[in-house]
């Protein structure tokens, strides 16, 4: 019974990561274009950096941390797969 059940769920979330996807993907472009224009100017263009980037808005990051913590929730559910 439980099988059954995951596949079902399984296929509700991909439903819905698709659409997300498609916006990450979107909101990734916009971005690129901003860091890259950025980039040139910038002294140091390691993204690991965080004084490379002090413009970044809190709404920015609050984006990106909820992007990197979908992935992560994507990636923890494709390890317990296999």
């Amino acid at each position: 019974g439980a099988q059954g059940l995951s596949n079902e769920t399984e296929a509700a979330s991909q439903d819905s990561s698709s659409s997300l996807n498609e916006l990450a993907r979107r909101l990734k472009e916009d971005h690129t274009e901003e860091v890259e224009a950025g980039a040139e100017n910038a002294d140091q263009p390691t993204k690991e950096d965080p004084s490379a980037e002090p413009q970044v808005s809190p709404e920015t990051l609050r984006h990106v941390k909820d992007n990197l913590q979908r992935r992560l929730l994507k990636l923890k559910k494709k390890r317990k797969r296999q």
